[in-house]
């Protein structure tokens, strides 16, 4: 597949799935239709089609399929923090508690201290709380029956709300689980973001398709060489082919990691 053809899969398959939210046929067919893609370019950055496929996943309730795609996703990009975050809740779905809370813990050391993060430019409506992927967390340690972790996580997700001079981290509620837990509560539920959200192809691509065609048009050669019938492509031809066919590689490759 060239760039053109990608994005152009790529979109058709996350219009399909918005056209047809509820729809599992549906899903299931922008799924596969991602899963196609994915499959051209196997040594690419393909990461952000694998949370798509992942997140596609969840909504037919296939936790197996999700957590391979996010395990493929992270491969792409160690550093993704919002397939962290996504993976620590199909493991805590899959009742995985342990990997779930490294996850999390994982998600927030790749946000690099950052307390929320907006994928929005990136293509995905989510934004990603720090404090809200500790609490998680803390369910986690809850679940393990490790309520010494569980109440540190939680005091932590207070000091962040505390800090917080815009008020927008007031919205969660954070003294009714302390005391909970404190109180010998063993219930936490994990909060969910981005659910059904899945990542578009750049906008500056899907208006520009129509007019860039990366490979060009072939043009056959004729040989120069008296008494040869042969036509084709010459040697330096072929070389100047497998440039652009390599450099339109990187192109892709840049564009979905």
């Amino acid at each position: 597949m060239n760039e053109k053809e990608i994005i152009t899969s790529w979109n058709e398959a996350v219009e399909l799935y918005k056209s047809n939210p509820d729809d599992h046929a549906s899903i299931r067919q922008a799924r596969d239709q991602l899963k196609t893609v994915i499959s051209s370019y196997p040594k690419q950055g393909v990461s952000k089609l694998c949370y798509n496929v992942a997140i596609l996943s969840r909504l037919l309730g296939d936790n197996a399929t999700d957590l391979e795609y996010l395990n493929l996703c992270l491969s792409k990009d160690q550093h993704n923090a919002i397939a962290y975050y996504q993976r620590g809740l199909v493991q805590y779905a899959m009742k995985r508690y342990a990997d779930s809370a490294k996850d999390f813990q994982q998600c927030v050391d790749s946000m690099r201290q950052a307390t929320l993060i907006d994928y929005a430019q990136l293509g995905l409506r989510c934004k990603l709380y720090q404090h809200e992927v500790i609490y998680n967390e803390a369910a986690c340690h809850l679940k393990l029956g490790n309520r010494k972790n569980c109440m540190y996580a939680l005091l932590e997700v207070k000091k962040l709300i505390d800090k917080d001079t815009t008020k927008v981290l007031h919205t969660l509620d954070i003294q009714t689980p302390i005391e909970s837990v404190r109180n010998g509560g063993n219930t936490l539920e994990v909060i969910v973001a981005g659910e059904g959200k899945l990542y578009t192809p750049p906008v500056s691509k899907l208006n520009n398709l129509a007019k860039k065609n990366y490979l060009g048009k072939a043009k056959v050669v004729s040989s120069l060489q008296t008494g040869d019938t042969f036509s084709g492509f010459v040697g330096p031809k072929l070389k100047a082919l497998d440039r652009v066919k390599k450099v339109t590689a990187c192109i892709v490759g840049a564009i979905l990691c």
